[in-house]
């Protein structure tokens, strides 16, 4: 299979499985629209991108330093489960598309860049196991990394734009007595993703 391919495929394979992410993104498409859906998507994608960064100039390990996992722990379950009981709280004013797209938009760009700056599955990832496989295709094709991280981007942008266009497509049908249950199944799955974390930070204190 061609590198480009398979960079490609690598991206939509991070991006696909369900997760907070995703979650945020199919959340704000329902209430919000295209718009603020995706840029969840491109904050997270730049978080990617520094991870990327990172991990060029062999800083891998730096992820796996004890009081390193205690912070991102710290710092993921608390975002996430505040993210989760403001959804649940929200449920009702999601009704209404946001009247200021350009700030709905900006909050959705940090919303995004936070939850994958501080999400350990994400980080783990990276760093782990994606960190070993960029070095191994560094080593053995360099001229083309740049082609490589290229297609690999382009894979998680295209489903970000898939998702989001689904989310905001088929929350114009919702009924108005949907939503709000949506909201609260959403953020029900942020709370439990939160709890998790919170759990693997015991793990690593106790």
């Amino acid at each position: 299979m061609p590198a480009f391919l398979s960079a490609f495929i690598l991206g939509l394979s991070l991006a696909v499985p369900v997760g907070p992410i995703c979650l945020a993104i199919l959340k704000k498409g329902v209430s919000h629209g295209f718009l603020p859906a995706l840029f969840i998507g491109i904050g997270a994608i730049l978080a990617d991108l520094l991870f990327m960064i990172l991990i060029y100039f062999g800083m891998a390990q730096f992820i796996f330093i004890p009081s390193v996992q205690v912070i991102l722990y710290v710092f993921g379950s608390g975002l996430l489960m505040y993210l989760g009981i403001e959804s649940i709280n929200k449920r009702k004013t999601a009704l209404q598309r946001s009247s200021s797209l350009s700030s709905s938009i900006l909050a959705s760009f940090w919303t995004g860049l936070s939850i994958a700056l501080f999400n350990p599955i994400n980080l783990m990832f990276w760093f782990g196991i994606f960190g070993s496989t960029l070095v191994e295709f560094m080593t053995e094709q360099s001229g083309s990394v740049v082609v490589y991280i290229v297609f690999l981007f382009t894979g998680i942008l295209v489903w970000n734009i898939s998702l989001s266009f689904l989310a905001s497509f088929f929350g114009q049908f919702l009924s108005q007595s949907l939503l709000p249950i949506l909201n609260v199944i959403a953020g029900l799955c942020l709370l439990l993703f939160g709890f998790h974390f919170a759990l693997k930070l015991a793990e690593v204190l106790f």
